[in-house]
């Protein structure tokens, strides 16, 4: 089984779980529309230094910075990106699998970009706009497509994805009570 493979079969579940939570917001309204970045750039910013990294020394490309997109975007909504929570990871997550959730929620944010968002025709959102991030999820595809991995390096790319959709569903909790304009 290729690492694409393992972790797909991996994730389903993760996946499913915070598509929903996601897919309950109303991009179109002010509210989900700040707290879909909020929780978004609360996720981000304890992940990004790793896919920072797996792009650089694995891709040889530097990774979009989408922690400093979604900063600009919450500014825009008068939100104080300082003031909203931090997520401590205390394990040590495998880059190359943090990279596979990081880079594919970029296909769904094409989705989501599609139907619209709170304001895009006055100003458009750094980060739902931006398409360095479908670009990296294409070079990542071809790095884990055909890489063969033993059972204990696919097990442990498994835990780690599933970890990062975890940090996310917290990241999602955590904007609830914080998303709101200063």
């Amino acid at each position: 089984m290729t690492m694409l493979q393992a972790l797909r079969k991996a994730t389903h579940e993760s996946h499913e779980a915070l598509d929903g939570l996601f897919g309950s917001l109303n991009l179109g309204e002010k509210d989900d529309f700040t707290r879909f970045l909020a929780a978004h750039y609360i996720g981000m910013r304890s992940l990004h230094p790793a896919l920072r990294q797996f792009a650089h020394t694995e891709l040889g490309v530097e990774a979009p910075d989408f922690p400093g997109m979604l900063r600009d975007d919450l500014s825009e909504a008068s939100i104080h990106v300082d003031e909203l929570p931090r997520l401590a990871i205390e394990e040590s997550l495998a880059p190359a699998a943090v990279a596979y959730v990081l880079c594919g929620s970029r296909l769904g944010l094409a989705m989501l970009k599609k139907q619209g968002y709170w304001r895009r025709d006055e100003r458009e959102s750094g980060y739902m706009e931006d398409t360095g991030g479908l670009d990296l999820w294409r070079l990542l595809l071809g790095w884990m497509k055909d890489r063969p991995a033993d059972p204990p390096t696919l097990a442990a790319l498994g835990t780690s994805a599933i970890r990062s959709f975890d940090i996310f569903r917290q990241a999602f909790a955590l904007s609830g009570a914080t998303a709101r304009p200063a």
